[in-house]
């Protein structure tokens, strides 16, 4: 897959014409992360979608997915992403009342970053 001229003008429809390019029977990591390039090269970064939310997106539209391999390359997409949040280190799920102020922490952040566009 090396077009770059993408008719789309929509992520989801994005989406589906580079699965549709691609012209796999199945899709796993390598799918998936090729239609993450292809949003990141029309839209830019920040229309960046999850594995999994690109694996629900096709298989609405009748992929068939490699559940196991989504999983995995979902669960590597967000771990990379965590890493660069910078208080990621002050976020405590281990109990009731850590785990509601690190919700808090994470709805401040995402209105921060919200703001700043």
């Amino acid at each position: 897959m090396v077009k770059a001229n993408w008719n789309s003008r929509t992520k989801h429809d994005l989406i589906i014409e580079v699965w549709e390019d691609l012209d796999c029977e199945s899709v796993g990591a390598r799918e998936l992360e090729q239609i993450q390039q292809a949003l990141r090269e029309k839209f830019g970064a920040g229309a960046l979608a999850s594995p999994a939310s690109i694996a629900r997106t096709v298989a609405d539209e009748g992929a068939v997915l490699r559940h196991p391999e989504t999983f995995e390359c979902d669960v590597k997409w967000r771990e990379q992403n965590l890493k660069r949040w910078e208080f990621r280190e002050g976020l405590d799920f281990s109990d009731l009342l850590s785990a509601f102020e690190s919700v808090v922490k994470l709805e401040e952040k995402r209105l921060q970053l919200q703001a700043d566009n």
